[in-house]
């Protein structure tokens, strides 16, 4: 099953994150849970899905460069760049 398919709720509403969020997140590997809707775990793959949540426990949590290509999550223009 596609994780579109699996997640219709995070396509059509996606957390907005800022750039600094985003880049903190790669960096270090972080996640994002479709289920909590939260940044959380470490050492999770760019392209990583599936993996348990620290947080609320589901297998939820995909990389954060996945969650962005799949729509979960949104970078939110920061307010430096709305100029």
């Amino acid at each position: 099953m596609d994780a579109l398919e699996h997640t219709p709720d995070a396509v059509a509403k996606p957390v907005q994150v800022s750039v600094a969020e985003y880049f903190r997140a790669s960096g270090s590997y972080q996640g994002f849970c479709i289920n909590c809707r939260e940044i959380t775990n470490s050492g999770v793959e760019p392209d990583a899905r599936r993996y348990e949540c620290e947080v609320c426990g589901e297998r939820m949590v995909y990389g954060i460069e996945e969650a962005l290509l799949m729509g979960a999550i949104e970078i939110a223009a920061d307010e430096e760049e709305v100029g």
